[in-house]
């Protein structure tokens, strides 16, 4: 209601500006969500991010695909889980992750 009754403002002073609906999802290690599909649906953008299981050494490139083939996640946030000077992050084939390989359908 409030994020509608501000964009309902915005709209009347002629702005340029849109708040949307958005939120950032913990997503598990199958790139699975922890919400349900249908609240998700009535956002405008959903932010899927790995909070957990951040120290793996093995390559993590499937469980980025998995996370990319989400089809409730927008936008793959912090997709390194880097913390400069704590954790080094972790490892995957970006190049196949982004989309610079065919494997990726």
């Amino acid at each position: 209601m409030e994020i509608a009754a501000t964009n309902a403002r915005l709209r009347t002073a002629d702005s340029k500006l849109t708040v949307l609906r958005s939120i950032e999802m913990n997503l598990n290690r199958r790139g699975e969500g922890d919400m349900d599909a249908a609240e998700l649906a009535k956002l405008d953008l959903v932010l899927g991010s790995f909070h957990s299981a951040l120290r793996l050494k093995e390559d993590q490139t499937e469980r980025y695909i998995a996370a990319l083939r989400n089809r409730d996640v927008h936008v793959l946030g912090h997709p390194r889980g880097r913390v400069y000077n704590y954790r080094a992050g972790l490892s995957a084939d970006w190049p196949r992750v982004f989309g610079g390989s065919s494997k990726v359908e």
